[in-house]
């Protein structure tokens, strides 16, 4: 969970795969994204 306020209703899920993703989704390849989910499920 991660803190997008000062309350507990602010509490949102983290999902550190999409956090990465946008951070650096103008140097991935989608190509290259497929591929590591595929690494992944193996």
């Amino acid at each position: 969970m991660v803190g997008l306020g000062e309350k507990m209703g602010d509490l949102q899920p983290f999902d550190s795969q999409q956090f990465v993703h946008a951070l650096f989704a103008g140097l991935i390849q989608e190509e290259d994204v497929q591929d590591e989910e595929e690494g992944i499920q193996e």
